[in-house]
Formats: C-alpha cells, sequence, structure tokens
C-alpha cells in the first residue's frame, strides 16, 4: 500500500503502535524493487506516443490524370524531423531520419529506396505505368529514432524504428490522342 495522505495514518499505526502481536510476527514491507528506465527507454515511450508527421510526399505530374505509358515523378519533402523531450529542467533533443521509403506503385510493383528523390528536371525516382486503371500510390517511411545523451553529447540510436504511410490522391490514365490540322482547310 502506498503512503498517501488518506492511507498514512494507518500506516503508521499499523507498523508503530503497540499490537498484541510480538513485532517480529507482524509483516514487515519488503524494500520496494523500483526499476529506474533508462534514457533509450524513456525515448521509445516518448516516441510510442508522439505523433510524426510523413515525409511528405509528392507527385508530378500533380493532375488527376497522368499519361499512360509516361513516367510519374515522386519525392518528399522531409529527411528528417527533430524533437524536444523535457525532462524536469533537461531537454533532450531527438532526432527522427528517414532510411527507408518504400513506394506501391498500386500495379502490383513497389520499390524500397534509402534516397528522398528530387523534382523534375533533377528526378531520381520515378514510375511508368502500363495499364489505364486508375490508381494511388502509397508511400511508407521508416525513421531511424536517435536521442542526444545528456551527459557524453552522443546521439544513442533508440533501436526502435518508426514508420509513417502517406498516400496520394487516386489517379486515372489518358492515352494521348494526336489530331492532324491543315491551315489550308480553314480548320480553326
Amino acid at each position: 500500500m502506498a503512503a498517501t495522505p488518506q492511507n498514512l495514518a494507518m500506516l503508521l499505526a499499523y507498523y508503530h503502535e503497540p499490537t498484541s502481536a510480538p513485532a517480529a510476527s507482524r509483516p514487515r514491507p519488503s524494500t520496494p524493487t523500483q526499476h529506474v528506465p533508462t534514457l533509450v527507454e524513456t525515448v521509445r515511450t516518448y516516441m510510442a506516443s508522439h505523433d510524426i508527421a510523413p515525409a511528405g510526399l509528392v507527385m508530378q505530374p500533380p493532375h488527376n490524370s497522368v499519361l499512360i505509358n509516361e513516367s510519374v515523378i515522386v519525392y518528399t519533402t522531409k529527411r528528417h524531423q527533430d524533437f524536444t523531450l523535457t525532462l524536469g529542467e533537461t531537454a533532450l533533443p531527438i532526432h527522427a531520419q528517414a532510411v527507408t521509403y518504400h513506394y506501391d506503385w498500386g500495379d502490383g510493383k513497389t520499390l524500397t529506396t534509402a534516397k528522398q528523390g528530387a523534382a523534375y528536371p533533377h528526378h531520381t525516382i520515378s514510375h511508368t505505368y502500363d495499364s489505364d486503371t486508375p490508381t494511388h500510390i502509397t508511400l511508407t517511411t521508416t525513421w531511424k529514432i536517435t536521442v542526444k545523451d545528456p551527459e557524453s553529447g552522443a546521439w544513442i540510436d533508440t533501436g526502435t524504428p518508426l514508420t509513417t504511410t502517406e498516400t496520394t490522391r487516386t489517379f486515372d490514365f489518358v492515352t494521348p490522342t494526336t489530331y492532324l490540322v491543315n491551315p489550308a482547310y480553314g480548320d480553326s
């Protein structure tokens, strides 16, 4: 039983007032063993209850329709995120670093990479669709979580990565149609 204002008087009476039973026969509380969480355990608990933003998936072209058999470019806007956990008067810097990006293209194909990607014309991640079924792209990002030790200043890996998932809007495909126009026929 914990010593609270409500039960403190009862605890004192039980353990310190004379009773008819000899002191040796009265039960004595054992010394409680209290687990003091490590820095890593504390950060794991904090991050498990803290929302981490997704990587910021961007798709190019940004339209609801894309050309079939032409590349769709993707990239992310966040490579890392920083947080601060305050314990008493100590501020602990926490760093989340994206380590893998897993793209599900929605057509049965996937790509896992460590690259963040880039926008056109310097893009590094793209996918070409050969089916005209409307789809969307799902990105699952794995984040490595590290915390700065307040005593040594070293960054410590928590060993427990986090994941975020985000999805593009659903888009459909169009096939370009070519029209030949001859100004001599008066078409305008």
